[in-house]
């Protein structure tokens, strides 16, 4: 199984994609129009697809951990919908998960079902397009795509912490500057932390 030591690694990598992600905010104004939507959200950029592609991809590593950790795990070749499934067996209310931006207050997975071939996660989509043909489909590597998938990879770390070392003490005090949640983070005020949904 994993330890500690594993799960802050894989906590600061997806730290230095998160501080790669705020650098982009010295180019891309990151806030929010009046219907809250974000007001630069469908500007792309190679910046963009390097983090969607590089986020992506560990969201689907971190997601075998955790279906590996939680007893359920998947085969090396498993895809979106295999990972999906057993992720949304175990964690039905991991779709609930709110972050926090400078901005706004997202629920990133809200979307996920194992109904949908691509998981209907609108940045999966994005990602895969961009994999598949970056050309025809450059447009998808966008600012609200990279959001989106960064906030859902905070998720899963924050879950696999949670079932491997049973709390997130040793990962929400390692601070993101960007991406922020309410879990867990309480206890250090003395009060007893909100746990993630399905805890």
């Amino acid at each position: 199984g994993m330890t500690e030591d594993d799960i802050k690694k894989n906590w600061n990598y997806f730290k230095s994609l998160a501080k790669q992600f705020q650098q982009t905010e010295q180019f891309v104004d990151h806030s929010m129009d009046s219907t809250g939507k974000l007001k630069n959200g469908k500007t792309f950029s190679n910046e963009f697809a390097k983090l969607l592609l590089l986020s992506a991809s560990e969201f689907e590593v971190i997601a075998k951990a955790l279906c590996s950790e939680s007893g359920h795990a998947v085969s090396d070749k498993a895809n979106i919908t295999e990972i999906s499934k057993t992720i949304l067996y175990l964690y039905p209310s991991i779709i609930n998960s709110k972050i926090n931006t400078p901005y706004q207050i997202t629920t990133p997975l809200a979307e996920w079902s194992v109904t949908e071939p691509n998981s209907g996660l609108p940045w999966w989509k994005a990602y895969n397009k961009i994999k598949h043909d970056r050309t025809n489909n450059f447009e998808s590597a966008n600012l609200n795509n990279c959001l989106n998938a960064l906030a859902s990879l905070m998720v899963l770390e924050l879950y696999l912490a949670q079932i491997v070392l049973r709390n997130l003490d040793s990962i929400t005090p390692i601070n993101c500057d960007y991406f922020d949640c309410e879990y867990g983070l309480a206890v250090l005020a003395g009060n007893p932390g909100n746990s993630l949904p399905d805890f």
